[in-house]
């Protein structure tokens, strides 16, 4: 019977509990409001997105500098333009 009772006056307390939490948390919240956002220089936005770019443009062409060999295709082993025994863009296989 006891541990019914505190078992059935648990569940109070503990609604009780979170809603002060929640009112302390709201005042504490008003008293310390989070940092306004950056503001947004006019100069500096564009010109940032140009550096990535650059910077995307140099490792692209370093990259295809060092490996540009992988990607050159041989040169087609039939006369009509395809690849001897393979379908598909180069043309009929045949």
């Amino acid at each position: 019977m006891t541990s019914d009772l505190l078992l059935a006056l648990s569940v109070p307390a503990l609604v009780v509990a979170s809603g002060l939490y929640a009112l302390a948390e709201s005042q504490w919240r008003r008293r310390h409001p989070a940092p306004g956002p950056v503001p947004y220089l006019p100069g500096r936005g564009p010109s940032a997105g140009y550096e990535q770019v650059a910077a995307a443009e140099a490792i692209v062409a370093d990259a295809y500098a060092r490996y540009g060999d992988l990607y050159d295709l041989p040169a087609p082993r039939d006369g009509r333009g395809s690849f001897a025994g393979r379908g598909g863009a180069g043309g009929a296989t045949g």
